[in-house]
């Protein structure tokens, strides 16, 4: 069965691709240390996905977690951990 992140999918006006999400687990791997919102900003950067106005769409990344999915469910979340202590 496929799962509402297998590509492609839509978040809010974008609709995400499977080079989309090889980018963002490229990304994911190599800025893993970054904060979840620093993380958000480079995906945003490197895809890019900006709003009308020109501002990158770090909030809609973050709410459609982005950056979780592009490594599994709890992945990120458990890297955080990790590097937190």
């Amino acid at each position: 069965m496929a799962s509402k992140w297998d590509p492609p999918f839509w978040i809010g006006d974008r609709l995400f691709t499977p080079a989309d999400i090889k980018l963002i687990r490229w990304t994911t791997d190599r800025f893993g240390g970054l904060s979840r919102t620093e993380l958000a900003s480079t995906i945003c950067e490197n895809l890019p996905w900006k709003a009308p106005n020109g501002q990158l769409r770090v909030h809609e990344c973050l709410l459609g977690e982005t950056c979780r999915f592009a490594k599994g469910p709890g992945t990120y979340a458990e890297r955080q951990k990790m590097t937190s202590h």
